[in-house]
């Protein structure tokens, strides 16, 4: 007997899915390319000499609470603090906060980044130095000079605006990606019989009954939703549950990464064996909640754009189809990280000449919305074969209470 519940989607059909559809869409590509070469283009903005005076107040503040003997001993993290300190000053560039958001596209240009397609890489292994070292992007021979940095306010409010600018642009980004791959799924199936079997898409409710039993109001109220698309929610509306998921997240990723912290400063100054023992165990542990954490809210996104819910029941929705699938889900994420940094390494071999650079910055843009098209095709299946389970689960409750009351 054949089952009228779908099969999942596999992930490389998935993949090979979201690589047809960006191919069919080349103007999204045109959304993460042209935050690449703005930071290709643009003059790195640069808090060198602002770390170097942080440094010094540090340094100032740790020999006046320490003997001479203490500090002899300390001779060796004081060099290793100002190297690092220096490496860091040489590559941070606060117009990449244009890129930071787990919504965000990956770039070909950033490191590190806390994007969801790259959240194995550069969320979980990279702060503990568990990351690949990639060649990277050269700059343009034309790029303008460094612009330094030095107030320590002015910082932050570059981040801020630098950061809700990126939310903004992603939103939109997003936002188109939404409606072509809803107006797409639509496409397919216009002019298909509806059958007892048949699932409907995300926000479209549960599976519709047979034709014979459906009333004609019914009907009108199906048709209106299925005519509904992304854009009947405002765009500020949009944007406003977009920037509090990646905001929310990046808190309760800071947090879980506070133990973590704790361990390594102890495992710094005291240098025992026990210390050591400390940080492997919160280590470990930080890293099994980060992967939990992380992959429960790997859908958050797919049911604010295509389904149009609030925040609260998108992440509610997420965590109830990741826990009927979380291997599945977990191989995606896994398979598009490999896939992302994979082709990072290439633009990197290939980004040292500037045809070479933009060659990969708008390779790379169809690469990641290839992978986001990828997403929803497999948050699709996710869903309709969940609202298949819940259909037949009601149908044989509604049975069962009915042959009770016989």
């Amino acid at each position: 007997m054949k089952s009228d519940i779908p099969e999942r989607i596999g992930i490389l059909d998935a993949i090979t899915a979201g690589l047809t559809q960006a191919s069919r869409r080349p103007w999204l590509i045109l959304f993460p390319a042209t935050v690449d070469l703005s930071l290709w283009l643009a003059p790195q903005l640069a808090i060198g000499k602002l770390l170097q005076g942080l440094l010094a107040v540090w340094e100032a503040l740790v020999r006046a609470a320490y003997s001479p003997a203490q500090l002899a001993t300390m001779s060796g993290m004081f060099a290793m603090v100002r190297d690092t300190m220096a490496a860091l000053g040489a590559q941070v560039n606060l117009a990449e906060t244009l890129t930071g958001g787990w919504l965000n596209p990956p770039s070909a240009l950033v490191a590190d980044q806390s994007s969801r397609l790259t959240f194995f890489s550069d969320i979980i292994l990279a702060p503990v130095g568990l990351s690949l070292p990639l060649a990277r992007v050269a700059s343009p021979p034309w790029r303008p000079a460094a612009i330094e940095i030095t107030s320590f306010w002015t910082v932050l409010l570059l981040l801020g605006g630098l950061w809700l600018l990126g939310q903004v642009w992603t939103a939109l980004y997003l936002r188109a990606a939404a409606m072509g791959y809803k107006s797409s799924a639509t496409g397919e199936t216009k002019g298909k019989p509806a059958s007892a079997g048949a699932t409907a898409r995300p926000g479209d409710g549960p599976t519709p009954p047979p034709a014979e039993d459906s009333r004609p109001a019914d009907r009108n109220a199906n048709s209106a939703t299925a005519a509904q698309q992304p854009g009947d929610v405002s765009f500020l509306a949009l944007l406003a549950r977009l920037a509090a998921l990646s905001f929310l997240l990046g808190l309760a990723v800071l947090a879980l990464r506070l133990p973590l912290g704790v361990a390594a400063s102890m495992m710094l100054l005291s240098g025992g064996s026990g210390a050591n023992v400390v940080f492997m165990l919160v280590g470990g542990m930080t890293l099994w909640l980060l992967v939990g954490f992380l992959t429960s809210s790997f859908f958050v996104g797919e049911v604010i754009l295509l389904e149009r819910q609030p925040l609260w029941r998108s992440i509610v929705q997420s965590l109830t189809l990741v826990r009927s699938s979380g291997f599945a889900t977990t191989g995606l994420a896994l398979v598009i990280n490999l896939i992302v940094i994979g082709f990072r390494a290439v633009w990197g071999l290939i980004g040292d000449t500037p045809t070479g650079a933009v060659t990969g910055i708008l390779a790379n843009a169809y690469l990641s919305t290839a992978m986001l098209l990828a997403v929803f095709t497999f948050y699709d299946s996710l869903k309709g074969r969940w609202q298949a389970l819940v259909a037949k689960a009601q149908a044989q409750q509604a049975r069962q209470m009915k042959n009770n009351g016989q």
